[in-house]
């Protein structure tokens, strides 16, 4: 069955559809509890004053300290670089498709962790800023749909143009999209808009 050139290429397109898929959903969470634990362990051990005692702002901190949740995240990313490797060189997928299948999961888990570390500077426990952390992630996901209201192939290319869940949903599946050729550049306005 898997004999010819365009089946393997086929088969390699599924795995890469199911990898992706795994990474949009599981990077995000690999962030929210990389990042859940930064500040108040700090707090904790009593080292967060020592911390304003350096020259660096509270700003830059925040920052190390997003990079750090980020690195996790970044070596989890690494880790299914082999598999989009052996897609593309089975044929399933081509330099673009490698470039979103990056860039959407990486900015998500980006803010991620970026919004898990403002919720950690209101809750103490890492525990209950994981849990408030997924709980507005999936927030995010669901009020954009009720805000639009009708599910129309034109209200999906409206949020895939700026949401990287939709993104992901309507470049892995174009079909559901009145004209795809919109969502050519949607995961790089996407990942973007989310980032900033």
């Amino acid at each position: 069955r898997y004999g010819s050139i365009s089946a393997m290429a086929g088969l390699s397109r599924e795995v890469f559809a199911i990898a992706f898929g795994c990474q949009m959903a599981f990077l995000p969470l690999l962030a929210v509890s990389a990042a859940g634990d930064l500040l108040p362990k700090e707090v904790r051990n009593g080292t967060l004053g020592l911390l304003f005692l350096t020259p660096l702002t509270p700003w830059r901190i925040a920052a190390g300290k997003w990079k750090a949740a980020m690195a996790q995240v970044w070596l989890m990313l690494l880790a299914g670089g082999p598999v989009a490797a052996i897609c593309a060189y089975l044929g399933g997928v081509g330099a673009f498709e490698l470039v979103w299948g990056t860039a959407l999961p990486l900015a998500s888990a980006a803010f991620a962790a970026a919004l898990t570390l403002f919720v950690s500077t209101f809750l103490r426990t890492p525990a209950m800023t994981v849990i408030v952390s997924i709980v507005l992630l999936l927030l995010g996901i669901i009020l954009p749909v009720w805000m639009v209201g009708d599910k129309t192939p034109d209200s999906l290319a409206f949020l895939a143009a700026w949401h990287p869940v939709f993104t992901a949903i309507a470049t892995a599946e174009p079909r559901i999209v009145r004209n795809p050729s919109l969502l050519t550049f949607s995961w790089a306005s996407a990942s973007a808009g989310i980032v900033a």
